[in-house]
């Protein structure tokens, strides 16, 4: 049997451990309890998605790992964003594939990052690392006039993101920065980093890694508050609409991404790549060296052959088959519930549950507050209050229960209402990676 360890394994509902305990994996999990002990009850929470009973054993600290000589294991997988730097540690300490820990900032941090594609002769963002001292002369002289975004070096989800129109509004945003505060990747935000806002389409690149080769098993497209004419968090995710990587306007962002994976060291395991593409060129945004968050590889296996959850375990466990790119096979979308203003969750009428029990697409769906809980307003993906994951056939009878769900789920978060039309359009606009097209239009009404 083969066996895992899976590093700091907290969110995405047990879903990577389940699903490789069903392909015979035995999995044990690393828990890093010197971070974990350091945190805030508000960010140990996220914790709450770990189920212990999944695990033939836990290690709470290194020095419960067993040594290199008696390890048990076949291979040491990121459980989460939570877990990337810990798992390039550990699969280095027992000669197992990874990815150098050497390089982890390449993978992590911002600046890093864009700077390491710039070395490669990659597109990449101009950006400027600041502290509290750092002057706004220095800045424009850097990036030029706004508009501008400012992030922490190492976060995740759209946490403490900031779009600065001009200096004035950048101005503002550093001065309300909470320096050295925990975000949701158990980091300090002790360093920011300010880029030039890029416009475009966001679109999100997942590829597995084997030794150095890569293939893309998914490709996704954001549909983001600006892209529905909203400016205030013009960031903050609404939908993301499942696309396929076969299709030839793709080639040239599949070529990209590679490269982006080369020149990060990104050689074991998944990569979850954002790029915006527009009439400035196509840029990585960011890179995380693990799956998609939260339920999407679940979706992504009710959407493509040689999924994203399929293609990871050939990666570690199949040596004798070539990996293959996925191919989208159904429709699938998934929809962030936003929340204009804050509230407490209040139950559901059971009309209302039976509606979401018998949705037609509905494969899965999660939710961040649990009733009577004070939900904020979404300013970030982190925060999200709910989501939902669909998947059908029939793109008619997928934007109708799309839009049935989010008919509910804004009555309870304060969302904003829209029509079903909407939704059509908003998915259905044009998208130009290399060549003019319709989103999905390549596969007509599948059978």
């Amino acid at each position: 049997m083969s066996t895992c360890l899976l590093t700091n394994p907290v969110v995405n509902h047990n879903m990577l451990a389940k699903y490789l305990i069903s392909r015979g994996v035995e999995c044990y999990a690393y828990i890093d309890m010197d971070q974990v002990n350091k945190l805030p009850p508000s960010v140990k929470s996220r914790g709450r998605d770990f189920d212990a009973d999944l695990y033939t054993d836990v290690f709470m600290s290194w020095d419960e790992l067993p040594p290199p000589n008696e390890c048990p294991f076949h291979a040491v997988i990121a459980g989460g964003e939570l877990g990337v730097e810990c798992a390039d540690q550990i699969s280095s300490y027992y000669g197992l594939p990874g990815n150098d820990p050497e390089t982890i900032d390449y993978r992590r941090d911002k600046q890093a990052m864009q700077q390491c594609l710039a070395k490669a002769g990659l597109p990449n963002i101009s950006s400027i690392s600041i502290s509290p001292e750092t002057k706004l002369s220095q800045i424009r002289e850097k990036l030029g006039d706004g508009p501008y975004i400012l992030k922490p070096h190492d976060a995740a989800g759209g946490e403490s993101l900031h779009y600065c129109e001009d200096l004035a509004a950048l101005k503002s945003s550093i001065a309300d920065l909470d320096w050295g505060a925990l975000n949701c990747t158990w980091k300090q935000n002790d360093r920011f980093v300010v880029q030039k806002y890029v416009s475009g389409l966001e679109y999100v690149v997942d590829l597995v890694a084997r030794d150095g080769e890569t293939v893309v098993a998914a490709i996704s497209r954001y549909i983001r508050l600006s892209d529905l004419g909203h400016w205030a968090y013009p960031n903050v995710k609404r939908f993301l609409v499942m696309e396929d990587p076969a299709d030839p306007k793709f080639e040239r962002l599949i070529a990209q991404a590679g490269a982006c994976c080369h020149a990060l060291g990104l050689r074991q395991g998944t990569a979850h790549m954002e790029f915006i593409a527009g009439e400035q060129g196509c840029f990585m945004v960011e890179v995380g060296a693990r799956l998609h968050g939260s339920l999407s590889p679940k979706l992504f296996a009710e959407c493509y052959e040689n999924d994203l959850l399929g293609s990871l375990y050939e990666a570690y466990f199949v040596d004798d088959v070539p990996l293959r790119s996925g191919r989208l096979c159904k429709y699938g979308l998934r929809s962030f519930i936003v929340a204009e203003e804050e509230g407490v969750l209040d139950a559901m009428e059971p009309a209302q549950m039976e509606r979401i029990r018998s949705n037609s697409s509905l494969i899965d769906n999660s939710f961040t507050f649990q009733e009577g809980d004070m939900f904020p307003p979404t300013r970030d993906e982190v925060h999200t209050p709910a989501s939902g994951f669909f998947a059908n056939t029939c793109l008619q009878q997928l934007f109708e229960d799309v839009w049935d769900y989010d008919f509910i789920l804004n009555q309870h978060f304060n969302g904003k209402q829209y029509e079903i039309g909407k939704l059509a359009d908003w998915v259905n606009a044009p998208t130009k990676i290399s060549v003019p097209s319709k989103a999905l239009d390549s596969l007509g009404e599948l059978q």
